[in-house]
């Protein structure tokens, strides 16, 4: 579960809008095109990364939760009887789990992301790529396009699925039932086979 909580938070890192690419990164610009760490801070702030982090982050221990609920009941239906974990167990097992986030927390936090990203961005763009960036983020149609990435996000997600599920059920389905006739077919010739296949020589007497 810890695994989960790390893997969480890389992910929520990565999930910002200056995600990083998974291709090989760029060459750093000279120190001499390079913006100063004030016009990086002011560009973290103006595409609202800070918030986004924190809110990001903060979802990850209702996930953990979610899953340390489905491995309790997992845990449960393995004890003798399959009864429940009681109280005291449960407790425990939110003792451990607050304790282990809390120390992960501490190796990487909001500001150590927001650092990493600073880092990047003051190696990658230049001072002119950050005026034009903050510009644009500092204008209403920035701001529109920042404040709307979540729900726009969202909504992006829930026609995906939609559509991920069309296709399961007008492609995929009808293929598993193919294979699936295509294999009793199968099972049926080798029976028809062994029928029509004469036995044993009877022995010589």
């Amino acid at each position: 579960m810890l695994a989960l909580g790390l893997a969480l938070a890389a992910s929520a890192a990565a999930q910002a809008p200056a995600q990083r690419s998974q291709a090989t990164p760029p060459a750093p610009l000279p120190p001499d095109r390079q913006p100063s760490k004030e016009q990086v801070a002011r560009l973290l702030e103006v595409m609202g990364l800070r918030q986004q982090m924190q809110d990001q982050l903060g979802n990850i221990p209702a996930k953990i939760r979610e899953q340390e609920d489905a491995e309790a009941k997992e845990m449960a239906s393995k004890l003798p009887g399959g009864k429940p974990l009681n109280p005291a167990q449960r407790a425990a097992i939110d003792r451990v789990m607050s304790e282990y986030l809390e120390k992960a927390f501490s190796y990487y936090s909001t500001g150590g992301i927001l650092d990493d990203t600073a880092a990047a961005y003051q190696r990658s763009l230049s001072r002119s790529d950050v005026d034009v960036i903050v510009a644009f983020y500092s204008s209403l149609a920035g701001r529109h396009w920042r404040d709307d990435q979540s729900a726009i996000s969202r909504e992006i997600d829930q026609a995906s699925a939609k559509k991920m599920e069309r296709m399961q059920e007008g492609c995929m389905k009808p293929i598993l039932d193919q294979m699936n006739e295509e294999l009793r077919s199968s099972e049926m010739i080798e029976k028809f086979r062994s029928m029509a296949s004469p036995g044993p020589a009877p022995a010589q007497k």
